[in-house]
């Protein structure tokens, strides 16, 4: 079990960062809020080889809701979905839906190689140059073994100014000090159990609870790749 309190203590910790030029202010005094979530099983609710209700998602809209905004949430995950997928899957998943802010959690579903680093930096650069474009913000987590992709989200985030929660730090201090068993939190491959999602949702919620409060930013122009996004345009082909 995770208490609340620990709860608020890990999350008041993930913070990473704010990200720089975008219009805070304007965006959390919009009271009808939208958010996509793209991840893979975590994101999805997966856990005990089923798929349950109450993941982060739903509980990070539902935390929103009880702040007062009419906030909706979009998701697109799978198991065991990567970014190249994810890619695909965007335009008619998330993008069609128009929304303010966009999550990506894929820290356990990439590899560190090359091959995964342009598929997310094609993802995140697809979300980037859409047509009024959302806000990204990087959700990094931890699998039972501490396998994670922060060696180039983290890099990846500063590079593009963009926002990032990052749960390890966090969570491994708790565990570290014995505030925890990571049974607490997961099971014994990655999936968070009902404590644990609610845990990853304390985090998203922390985040806004932060950024409500800061003032807007010029935003600044969208840089060159980090190391490359030939996937950008990535899109299914329909039949004639």
């Amino acid at each position: 079990m995770i208490t609340d309190t620990l709860k608020k203590e890990i999350a008041a910790e993930t913070l990473y960062s704010a990200g720089h030029g975008i219009a805070w202010q304007s965006l959390m005094q919009k009271k009808n809020l939208r958010f996509g979530f793209l991840g893979g099983s975590v994101t999805m609710g997966f856990a005990g080889n089923a798929v349950h209700e109450g993941a982060y998602p739903e509980l990070t809209v539902a935390g929103l809701r009880e702040r007062g905004y009419d906030a909706e949430g979009f998701i697109c995950a799978e198991a065991g979905m990567s970014t190249m997928h994810g890619n695909l899957l965007a335009d008619e998943q998330i993008l069609c839906h128009k929304p303010d802010l966009v999550f990506l959690e894929f820290s356990i579903n990439e590899t560190t190689l090359r091959p995964s680093v342009i598929s997310f930096e094609s993802l995140l650069r697809k979300l980037l140059t859409a047509p009024d474009p959302p806000v990204v913000c990087i959700f990094t987590i931890r699998n039972y073994n501490d396998y994670q992709c922060e060696s180039f989200m983290l890099p990846i985030a500063e590079h593009y100014g963009l926002p990032c929660v990052r749960l390890r730090a966090a969570l491994n201090a708790a565990l570290e000090r014995g505030a925890l068993k990571w049974a607490d939190y997961g099971d014994t491959e990655s999936h968070p159990n009902a404590d644990g999602q609610a845990l990853l949702a304390e985090c998203l919620l922390h985040f806004f609870d932060t950024v409500r409060s800061m003032p807007d930013e010029a935003p600044a122009p969208l840089p060159e790749p980090w190391l490359g996004a030939p996937f950008t345009g990535l899109r299914f082909l329909r039949p004639a």
